[in-house]
């Protein structure tokens, strides 16, 4: 917060707020009375409380400058989405993986699990995996955000975002630089697979053979997939009996 008093200097400093709001992702505010002003600048964009922000244009400085939000948001090509959130059974399976990751990473320490957290891919995108994870050593302290490459990145699947999940955002990871991006259909367990190509930057399928699946970027982590997959035929019999 910046105090500002005396005619002139406010209406030279004032302008000055007025140029630094016209940069991309700054705002400013003056409040006050008679020559006595209070200004507050921000990288977050001011609008009306009333309007929301789905559907608004802004960077990814911009949408990350909001903070937490009590919505669940991504950033899409510069324009604010809210996907659906995901039922009970998609939230189990995340759980169920995310639990064979904490045990991975109990055997050896280092490893960083985030579950539903927003990752920086590029200055106009931001999305929010189910689930990102790095091998021990990618970050030298705790990181306040993700903006570097997750090693996997994994997502459960919603009916409303299958070409999403399944094309979109595996060209958009393979770019970032994952290197394993694992897509989970929450109606059979079954998982489609791709890894990051040596050359290109592109990803390439993975075949999936059996009940269990290795990451290459997590070193020595191998998914096992029939935990899942018995849950799936659990609730699909719970389900025709009732």
């Amino acid at each position: 917060r910046l105090s500002l008093v005396g005619s002139e200097m406010c209406i030279r400093d004032r302008r000055a707020a007025a140029g630094a709001a016209a940069r991309p992702g700054w705002s400013w505010k003056a409040e006050g009375v008679g020559d006595s002003y209070n200004v507050w600048m921000s990288a977050a964009p001011r609008h009306p409380a009333d309007m929301g922000i789905v559907g608004l244009r802004m960077t990814a400085e911009e949408y990350l400058a909001l903070g937490e939000t009590p919505e669940r948001m991504e950033l899409i090509e510069g324009v604010v989405v809210m996907p659906p959130s995901p039922t009970t059974r998609p939230w189990r399976m995340v759980r169920m993986i995310l639990r064979q990751l904490e045990e991975f990473g109990d055997a050896g320490p280092g490893l960083e699990v985030f579950a539903d957290t927003d990752v920086l891919v590029r200055p106009t995108l931001v999305y929010r995996p189910s689930i990102c994870a790095y091998a021990p050593g990618r970050f030298a302290e705790f990181p306040e955000r993700l903006r570097v490459a997750p090693d996997l990145v994994v997502e459960v699947l919603s009916p409303s975002n299958r070409a999403l999940d399944l094309v979109t955002k595996r060209d958009d990871f393979g770019r970032f630089g994952v290197t394993d991006y694992w897509v989970v259909d929450p109606d059979n367990g079954q998982v489609r697979a791709w890894r990051r190509a040596e050359a290109g930057g592109g990803m390439v399928a993975v075949e999936v053979q059996g009940d269990l699946i290795e990451a290459e970027g997590l070193k020595g982590f191998v998914l096992d997939l029939l935990p899942i997959r018995e849950f799936v035929r659990r609730i699909d019999r719970e389900g025709r009996s009732s």
